[in-house]
């Protein structure tokens, strides 16, 4: 999968470059706070070792390179690769043989080469353009730490999807000023449109609040 993920990532940074160089409007690099979380869900009844479970949210950064072009008047397209990072605090009570045997928890972090293609709409231009802007993403998963889950020991991470597809929506604001770059703030939403991991009803999801900053020319 990275064999064929690195040519990928070359065809979506170059793509509108073979087209027409001119097309191309901007480029820039983005740096994130991002906030990640799990969405579980699995029947109480036959999750193995798990009785009852939680996640909760873990902090990280994320790393980006994007290139814009414009496709109308006031909407252009958005073509970006990312590092970015998944995964959650999961808590949970361990069951064997229909007994509570203790409370555990675990922090895993999962690592995502991501490329999402976003249409980006400017609500009005000027000196500072807001602007909205959604679409498909695909993740590539690169690494894992963490999450082993007692008593087998296993990260539950290592069954994960190594490809999967989501979606992104957000709102941005860009500034033109007297720096030869423009500066950008984005506040975006991610999440899987499918289970990253589903065994015997239990599920998981990857979903992440992002707090970009960037600049572009």
């Amino acid at each position: 999968m990275k064999k064929l993920s690195f040519p990928i990532i070359l065809a979506v940074l170059s793509a509108p470059i073979v087209c027409r160089a001119q097309l191309i409007s901007s480029f820039g690099v983005k740096g994130a706070f991002t906030s990640t979380s799990q969405i579980m869900a699995h029947p109480f009844a036959s999750t193995g070792c798990w009785t009852s479970s939680s996640t909760s949210a873990e902090q990280g950064f994320d790393v980006a390179a994007f290139a814009e072009w414009p496709a109308l008047p006031l909407l252009s397209i958005v073509t970006q690769v990312e590092y970015g990072r998944g995964g959650s605090k999961i808590e949970y009570t361990v069951d064997e043989n229909s007994s509570v045997t203790g409370f555990a928890s675990t922090i895993g972090h999962l690592d995502y080469i991501s490329i999402p293609v976003m249409a980006k709409f400017s609500l009005l231009q000027g000196s500072v353009t807001p602007y909205v802007f959604g679409g498909p993403r695909v993740d590539f998963l690169v690494g894992y730490s963490g999450s082993q889950i007692q008593p087998t020991g296993v990260s539950i991470y290592s069954q994960f999807r190594k490809t999967m597809l989501g979606w992104s929506t957000g709102i941005g604001i860009e500034t033109s000023t007297i720096l030869p770059v423009d500066l950008l703030a984005e506040l975006r939403y991610n999440i899987d449109l499918l289970d990253s991991f589903n065994n015997a009803g239990l599920t998981f999801r990857n979903q992440t609040v992002d707090l970009w900053f960037g600049v572009a020319v």
